[in-house]
């Protein structure tokens, strides 16, 4: 099963959010022919008023937002039905080939391994990159967690590393 879905995550983010920029994001994920669920915080009204492209989105009001961006992360896998991307706003985003290679890597998973995310690495880059899927596994599992549970706690939450790759030129800055 393929991640059909995108949740983009505006709740926690510390970035200001630039309309435009969001309507660019979500016209680019409806070309993937992915749905697009944005999971709002306390601004959201803000944006409801300024973003042009809402309607191609499932909205997702989070009511947790104190809990970073895990709580966000929780309200919008209640708005999905199988694995999804999860895009933070305002992260640069991997080119196309590397969603490719993540749904690639969530197709090759064996129905018993218990893997909750896949996490794209790329040689000489510590920090996370975007976008991450959460699985069927993960799904479930992470549905039941507290809202306020850290998404990097590693004794609750199962992640599997998928080598991408991407070069500077090649990764894509959703600016928001």
């Amino acid at each position: 099963m393929l991640a059909n879905c995108a949740i983009l995550l505006t709740a926690g983010s510390t970035q200001v959010i630039n309309a435009s920029q969001l309507d660019a994001l979500i016209r680019e994920l409806v070309a993937r022919k992915k749905n697009p669920v944005l999971v709002l915080g306390p601004d959201g009204d803000d944006l409801l008023r300024s973003c042009q492209e809402l309607e191609a989105c499932d909205l997702v009001f989070d009511p947790n937002y104190e809990g970073d961006y895990f709580s966000g992360i929780k309200a919008g896998l209640h708005a999905v039905n199988g694995p999804a991307f999860v895009i933070p706003v305002g992260q640069d985003l991997l080119p196309a080939q590397s969603w490719a290679e993540l749904e690639l890597a969530l197709l090759r998973l064996d129905s018993t391994q218990k893997v909750d995310v896949l996490r794209p690495v790329t040689p000489g880059v510590s920090e996370s990159r975007y976008p991450q899927i959460v699985t069927n596994t993960g799904l479930q599992a992470l549905k039941r967690l507290p809202a306020t549970t850290p998404w990097t706690n590693s004794h609750l939450i199962v992640a599997i590393e998928v080598a991408v790759k991407s070069s500077n030129d090649e990764t894509q800055q959703s600016s928001l």
